[in-house]
């Protein structure tokens, strides 16, 4: 069932830390100074290097084969294969509060 309440991206963006979201998409990285890394969930590039999450930043890059990054909604669109609505929607019931 589809929730048509609209969805705050900024807010959400604010609120939830790319850590927390990696933990929901179950991606495991090694910590290395400030940095998370280890293979990219997205396009399954084995290197242990490859795919570095900023945690300052809640951003992620792909070294591999997406050559691409984001924010915490892209990342779940990329890794679930869904759109930015849906994959917001997915973040915003997963870490709602209250």
């Amino acid at each position: 069932m589809r929730s048509s309440k609209r969805v705050d991206f900024k807010t959400l963006r604010q609120r939830v830390p790319i850590e927390r979201v990696l933990d929901m998409l179950g991606v495991q990285l090694k910590r290395v100074g400030a940095q998370l890394r280890g293979p990219c969930p997205i396009c399954s590039h084995s290197s242990d290097r490859c795919f570095v999450v900023t945690p300052a930043l809640d951003r992620y890059w792909c070294f591999g084969s997406c050559q691409q990054g984001g924010d915490i909604i892209e990342l779940v669109a990329q890794v679930r294969q869904l759109s930015h609505k849906d994959a917001a929607r997915q973040l915003a019931a997963h870490f709602r509060e209250g």
